[in-house]
């Protein structure tokens, strides 16, 4: 199927006047989303394989965590637009030194549970999924922390 023809057979089944107005700007928010997390997947990824051991497996697991939200707020999207998004793979993250690579993961991740409790907050039908989400994001970002402590003793 098409996409023009998917999408008017989305219109058929949703309806035009199903759609609040709140509902009407979330998908836009959520694209932006999708890409930061895309983005935070990779990053950890190539993270992943510059460090050894446990550290390693750590950030893997985060990777597929963050993966998996990507996952969950394309279905989201989708439920709402009835549009798949086709988004580009991101661009991995420049190499320099693994501390301050680990910070900025650190940083990123925490700005995503910001903004993932923001979602939550403004559109309350969502803000179960969306509190998960944030909950998700804050225990890596003190998973990075952590692996970060270890760096810097080591």
């Amino acid at each position: 199927m098409d996409l023009q023809t998917e999408q008017a057979v989305w219109r058929r089944v949703k309806g035009p006047g199903d759609m609040t107005a709140q509902e009407a700007v979330l998908p836009e928010r959520l694209e932006a989303l999708i890409l930061e997390q895309r983005a935070e997947a990779a990053e950890l990824r190539a993270l992943a394989r510059r460090m050894r051991g446990q550290g390693s497996a750590a950030l893997n697991r985060m990777g597929a965590r963050a993966e998996t939200r990507v996952r969950a707020l394309t279905t989201l999207h989708y439920l709402l637009t009835g549009r798949q998004l086709r988004i580009q793979p991101p661009r991995l993250p420049p190499k320099g030194p693994l501390p301050e690579a680990l910070r900025e993961a650190y940083l990123r991740s925490r700005q995503a549970a910001r903004s993932f409790e923001a979602l939550g907050k403004e559109f309350s039908d969502y803000e179960e999924d969306f509190a998960d989400y944030a909950a998700d994001t804050k225990s890596d970002s003190r998973s990075l922390a952590g692996l970060l402590q270890q760096q810097m003793r080591g």
